[in-house]
């Protein structure tokens, strides 16, 4: 079979390159011994193509999956900074938003602050921290103020805040309560109870403000247990308790007995029970501070 001139020149380079089929490769030889000119085009085709199977491919390609294997730990590299800044970013536009909307402050005292204004103008008043209280867990905490304020009585603050992971350390004023520290008393205690919000886990919290310098040592049973507390400098003592649930259920986190003494060991007061009448004529029972000198 005879083949037209330009279809053997277009089945050349195929030939040189290796990749022709066998009986493509013998029209090829067959055209090429009986035609010149063709012979001639093959002899130039062979001079100016280089098979396939003739070209040099390196023998190392360690270093191109070194680069390989950079450039995907680059790539992770930078996607797991993007991440983290977006978690970052958003962390701290939370921590903003709630620090600026009014709720919430960073610091169980602002809490307090906040929690004391809605009762009294802070910018007349002198405000002294005695101390915060504080669970275990660091999720609650109670904050005792001195608030102090022209043609007023001194008041004492018990004040409460919550905090969790989620509010970032922040703290959430969650209420409390005040007692008048102008009347004629030495020893004032308050004693406040709290349930976790959904959870089997209680908070007490047992606190003293003294205002009698000779009282070094105040001791009272609680839940069955003997404590001993000492107030500082200012007057302050207290302690925060978890107790068991049936110790929460015997409800007995406040205090009937203790006595408060001084360096000696001797008792300056003790808790006795009185009888109140209210204005309705009813009587009703509560423990107070007693002097036994």
């Amino acid at each position: 079979m005879k083949y037209d001139h330009d279809i053997i020149r277009d089945l050349m380079p195929l030939c040189i390159d290796g990749i022709a089929s066998e009986k493509s490769r013998e029209a090829v030889e067959k055209h090429i011994a009986e035609c010149s000119d063709c012979k001639n085009e093959w002899e130039q085709m062979k001079k100016s193509i280089t098979p396939c199977e003739n070209i040099p491919l390196p023998e190392d390609t360690s270093k191109y999956k070194d680069t390989a294997k950079r450039v995907r730990k680059k790539y992770k590299w930078m996607i797991l900074r993007i991440f983290c800044f977006t978690v970052l970013l958003l962390l701290t536009i939370n921590v903003l938003a709630n620090y600026f909307d009014g709720r919430q402050r960073f610091t169980p005292y602002q809490a307090a602050k906040l929690y004391i204004g809605q009762w009294h103008d802070l910018s007349q008043a002198d405000l002294k921290c005695l101390g915060t209280l504080k669970s275990s867990d660091r999720r609650r905490a109670s904050t005792y103020v001195l608030v102090d304020r022209p043609d007023e009585p001194t008041m004492l603050y018990e004040c409460n805040a919550e905090s969790s992971l989620m509010d970032l350390g922040m703290w959430l004023y969650m209420g409390g309560g005040s007692f008048d520290i102008t009347q004629d008393k030495k020893i004032y205690m308050t004693a406040d109870a709290n349930g976790y919000m959904n959870e089997n886990k209680y908070y007490v919290t047992i606190a003293f403000y003294v205002t009698d310098d000779r009282i070094k040592n105040i001791n009272f049973m609680m839940y069955g247990q003997s404590y001993t507390l000492s107030p500082d400098k200012n007057g302050f003592c207290g302690m925060a308790y978890e107790p068991t649930q049936e110790q929460w259920d015997s409800k007995g986190y406040g205090i009937h007995e203790g006595t408060a003494t001084d360096e000696n060991g001797k008792v300056l007061y003790e808790i006795q029970q009185k009888t109140k009448t209210t204005p309705k004529g009813s009587e009703f029972t509560y423990y107070d501070w007693v002097n036994v000198e």
